[in-house]
């Protein structure tokens, strides 16, 4: 959620800049001077916008990856397991031991 309202603010503070002129001709008092807006703060607001999407794409996939592995080795260890037991109740060991070779 972070992501969301940050990108969000960004955005916000980008459409509120471009849309200043308009607002003071509409009658909306501003303080201070209007805030310039060119091809220069486009360009930087978009890298930026791009940046905090790109970090949280990458987070996402981490933690998709990160749960594939803990999904990974948690079968592993329960594969393993049942493993130990078939190989314990074969040779009549109780149903509670697991004794690895």
């Amino acid at each position: 959620m972070a992501f969301s309202k940050t990108f969000e603010r960004e955005l916000n503070n980008l459409f509120r800049q471009r849309t200043d002129w308009l607002r003071r001709k509409l009658g909306a008092k501003g303080a201070g001077k209007p805030p310039k807006f060119g091809r220069k703060k486009v360009n930087a607001g978009i890298r930026r916008l791009q940046e905090k999407a790109s970090d949280a794409l990458a987070r996402k996939l981490a933690k998709a990856e990160f749960n594939m592995l803990v999904l990974e080795r948690t079968i592993m260890s329960q594969v393993e397991a049942l493993k130990i037991r078939k190989r314990n109740s074969k040779n009549g060991s109780p149903a509670g031991s697991t004794q690895r070779d």
